[in-house]
């Protein structure tokens, strides 16, 4: 029995598909710095806690560690959705003016009463997508003068 694909349906996974790829990477990036970090004030209070630990012949300093881990917990738990991600990139970067959240929630269709059509979304995302590809997006946050 042959199985027929429904043509609207594989064009709904590849709207965005690029969009969301390019995020999850710049997340990814975010997450191995924010991990890394991590790791080094792991070490760092490890190390201190045993040094107190053993300067006083107490092992309550080991309860520091638990910092750590809360705030790996913590970060984790809060990390941004793909939609808070391109909010904050458009916040950081000139330029955006609330395209790159319009893609992503145009093609997440959160709003079923919002009837563009198909092609019109398709379009507008694959011009989000060339324009992203083209430009890095930074790492560290900006303040705003």
């Amino acid at each position: 029995m042959k199985v027929i694909s429904n043509p609207e349906a594989d064009t709904n996974l590849k709207i965005g598909s690029k969009l969301y790829g390019r995020l999850r990477k710049h997340r990814a990036t975010q997450d191995r710095f924010a991990g890394l970090g991590l790791l080094l004030l792991t070490v760092a209070v490890g190390l201190l806690a045993s040094l107190a630990a053993f300067l006083t012949f107490c092992a309550w300093f080991y309860v520091l560690m638990m910092i750590p881990a809360g705030l790996g917990i913590y970060y984790y738990l809060r990390r941004p959705s793909l939609y808070l991600l391109a909010r904050r990139i458009e916040a950081e970067e000139e330029g955006w003016q609330d395209r790159l959240s319009t893609a992503v929630d145009l093609s997440a269709k959160r709003n079923p009463r919002e009837a563009y059509s198909r092609e019109m979304i398709a379009g507008y995302v694959e011009s989000i997508e060339g324009r992203l590809g083209a430009a890095a997006l930074s790492l560290a946050r900006k303040k705003k003068t």
